[in-house]
């Protein structure tokens, strides 16, 4: 799963869920009007902590990066995590972001986000 919004430049910028070994992570790239990849072969992991990370979703932060959403299981409960990345590729929260929730296991399901107009987000 994914999700892709533009990047206010001609560009867009897409979040995705990466599997490998049965671990997940959630990456973006930002691709320009003629299809270079500008955050590397592999883009940016915007968390690779332990446990599981899916169901990402993005909003553009209208500076030319995203704020991302995503489901996050890597202290063992579901949590809604959160990371707003740079035009330049930079994780601006933290590592892995930052946790918006701690529910009980099962009680997270896909955050959705609209931006709230001014460089910020609002998640439901």
């Amino acid at each position: 799963m994914g999700s892709v919004v533009s990047d206010g430049a001609s560009g867009t910028i897409g979040v995705f869920e990466v599997c490998d070994q049965g671990v997940s992570r959630i990456v973006a790239q930002r691709v320009d009007s003629l299809g270079n990849l500008l955050w590397g072969v592999d883009g940016i992991a915007l968390c690779s902590a332990s446990g599981k990370q899916t169901q990402p979703r993005i909003v553009p932060d209208g500076s030319g990066g995203a704020i991302v959403t995503f489901e996050d299981a890597r202290t063992g409960v579901w949590q809604i995590g959160v990371q707003r990345v740079s035009a330049g590729g930079g994780e601006l929260w933290g590592l892995d972001g930052v946790a918006l929730t701690n529910q009980p296991s099962g009680s997270v399901a896909a955050p959705r986000l609209a931006s709230d107009g001014a460089g910020g987000a609002i998640v439901a």
